[in-house]
């Protein structure tokens, strides 16, 4: 799909037809918008950084393994092709502000954090490279991909990896196929609850525990649906 210029023999090019995470993120955008409204839906800012981080989540949800530590351990959705001779942490990093982790000492993103001049977490370190303010796309879709991750990984605990993966994704697309055009986070979450709710009623305490631990809980109120600064989040953690 791309590729990314090696800067030095020692640093070749490659492409990313060759890293699963790039291509499984880039399937994601064709899901979401195929799913909804029909390629029509994802034209608001909340629904731009949900797609990134539908994309995300497809990528490192579809290459875990179950013998990955799920609890504490850090996600990356590259690392291959971020060929640069200054950057020695791209297998931790990658293009993303944080490595996706369960663990809030590596990933401390939580829902206020898309909305512009909310300050960042000063304790676990960052990606030097990132840029954009909160509410850019790829930004503000971190914070989806790591409420979709918990959900994830509290299913692993449940149910083992090899079923929660099953699991989840079955409710992921089922709650794409319930989500309105232009959606907030939240009327994205409670897409997925309902899709949870009439596939296995059983897992929706573990599926609102993966939203609550990163402020979507019971009561969060999302931006308006038209908002590009993502202003007025108020987190729930119930």
């Amino acid at each position: 799909m791309y590729l990314f210029e090696g800067p030095t023999p020692e640093h070749p090019s490659r492409t990313s037809n060759h890293e699963a995470l790039i291509t499984f993120h880039e399937m994601g955008h064709y899901i979401t918008n195929r799913l909804i409204a029909n390629a029509g839906g994802l034209t608001n800012r909340q629904g731009g950084a949900m797609g990134e981080g539908w994309g995300d989540f497809f990528a490192i949800c579809m290459t875990s393994q179950a013998d990955d530590d799920f609890a504490r351990g850090a996600f990356a959705v590259g690392g291959w092709t971020d060929v640069r001779p200054d950057f020695k942490e791209n297998y931790y990093f990658s293009i993303r502000r944080y490595p996706y982790s369960a663990d809030l000492a590596k990933n401390p993103l939580t829902f206020r954090h898309i909305g512009d001049g909310v300050l960042l977490p000063s304790g676990p370190p960052r990606n030097p490279n990132s840029s954009g303010g909160n509410s850019a796309v790829h930004n503000a879709g971190e914070v989806w991909c790591c409420a979709l991750w918990e959900v994830f990984v509290e299913l692993v605990a449940k149910h083992g990896h090899a079923e929660a993966e099953r699991r989840v994704l079955r409710y992921v697309i089922g709650g794409l196929k319930l989500t309105p055009a232009r959606p907030t986070f939240t009327q994205a979450r409670d897409a997925i609850l309902a899709a949870v709710a009439s596939l296995d009623v059983g897992d929706l305490p573990e599926v609102w525990a993966g939203f609550a631990k990163r402020g979507m809980g019971d009561g969060a109120v999302s931006p308006d649906s038209g908002s590009n600064s993502l202003g007025g989040v108020r987190e729930s953690y119930t």
